[in-house]
C-alpha cells in the first residue's frame, strides 16, 4: 500500500542524546512498498520507499563511490507522487548527508534548492558508509534474499552491492 500523503509523511523528531552515531535502517511495508529509518542521535526522519526505485542499491551504490574517493554522490527516490533526494558529500574523511523531500515526481521538482531538508547530517565517512552497509546487511539477515525479493517484486537484494561496500570498509 503507498504512503498516504507527500514528503510530509516524513517524520523528523528531536531526541535527547547528542551522539552523532547515524544509523540507517530499512524494512518491508508492503508489496513494492518499505520505508528506511535515518538518524544520527539528535533527528531522525522516516523515509517511504517505493518499487519505482531500487532503492537500496541506489543508496549503496552512492556511498560506495564515497568510498572510492568521490566527492560527491546522489540517489532519487520516486514514489507515487513524490521523490526524496540523498545528497552526499565527501570532504577528506568526512561526509555530509542531506536528504531532500519533494511533493511531485523528479522531472516536476526542479533544482535541489526547492527540496525541504528532511535529514542533515555531517560525520566520519566510515560512520555513515558503515550505517548503511550494516543496515542493508539488516534486511538480508530479515528477508533472506528470497524472501526480499518476493515481497519488494521489482528489484533483486543488492548482494553485490553490498559485498563492494563492505569490501572497501574493511579490506
Amino acid at each position: 500500500m503507498p504512503p498516504t500523503g507527500t514528503y510530509a509523511t516524513v517524520d523528523v523528531r528531536r531526541s535527547l542524546s547528542q551522539t552523532l552515531t547515524v544509523k540507517f535502517s530499512f524494512k518491508l511495508t508492503g508489496l513494492g512498498w518499505g520505508e528506511a529509518t535515518i538518524a544520527d542521535g539528535q533527528t531522525s526522519a522516516v523515509i517511504p520507499a517505493s518499487y519505482l526505485t531500487d532503492v537500496l542499491i541506489e543508496v549503496l551504490a552512492a556511498v560506495w563511490s564515497l568510498l572510492e574517493g568521490a566527492l560527491d554522490a546522489r540517489c532519487s527516490w520516486e514514489l507515487e507522487p513524490g521523490e526524496y533526494r540523498w545528497l552526499f558529500t565527501r570532504d577528506d574523511d568526512q561526509a555530509t548527508l542531506r536528504v531532500l523531500g519533494f511533493p511531485y515526481n523528479s522531472w516536476e521538482n526542479g533544482p535541489d534548492e526547492a527540496g525541504k531538508v528532511v535529514f542533515d547530517f555531517r560525520g566520519p565517512l566510515s560512520e555513515l558508509a558503515s550505517a548503511f552497509a550494516d543496515g542493508v546487511d539488516s534486511v538480508l539477515k530479515e528477508y533472506g534474499e528470497d524472501g526480499y525479493n518476493e515481497k519488494w517484486h521489482e528489484h533483486a537484494f543488492p548482494s553485490q552491492a553490498l559485498s563492494d561496500v563492505k569490501a572497501l570498509l574493511h579490506p
